[in-house]
């Protein structure tokens, strides 16, 4: 995706499995899982997942005897696939735990607001970026079949007698 351009739908479905990622299953969505890209789309969204857990897991249980670092990088060398011009560089050196993924735009954008809602230390995302996401998301309302809501169960105390 070229930042000028709109998110595809297999980019709303990425930002979706990031975002929310119990929501589309292959149970759930089978015929989803079978339609080109979907695959990709959720390997993407996995290594993001991943480093999520990493940096907010490590970061949490950060103290003196444990730190935790990362970055994006711009145009780093080797730019493998020029679709994916940042590099998310994280390390916790006192475990041995370095590791490197390349990112497109949409992926940075995804990156820095969940990772905020994770609190993560620097992780803010820019108004451009969070506009990203969100268009993302509005995007995929008219291209993916979104999950029924049922309404909850009527408690106890709201029964009249």
């Amino acid at each position: 995706m070229s930042p000028a351009s709109e998110p595809s739908p297999l980019d709303a479905l990425f930002v979706a499995f990031v975002v929310a990622p119990g929501v589309y299953t292959r149970n759930r969505y089978f015929d989803l899982f079978e339609k080109a890209g979907t695959k990709r789309a959720q390997k993407r969204a996995q290594a993001l997942l991943t480093a999520l857990r990493h940096i907010g897991r490590l970061g949490r249980n950060a103290g003196e005897d444990l730190r935790i670092s990362w970055e994006i990088v711009a145009g780093a060398p080797p730019l493998e696939d020029p679709a994916r011009p940042f590099r998310l560089l994280y390390a916790a050196p006192d475990l041995g735990l370095r590791r490197e993924i390349h990112l497109a735009p949409l992926d940075v954008a995804v990156f820095r607001v969940v990772a905020r809602s994770l609190g993560v230390p620097g992780a803010e995302p820019s108004d451009r970026e969070r506009a990203l996401v969100d268009g993302a998301l509005a995007k995929l309302a008219g291209s993916v079949p979104m999950p029924a809501v049922s309404s909850p169960p009527a408690l106890e105390s709201d029964k009249k007698s």
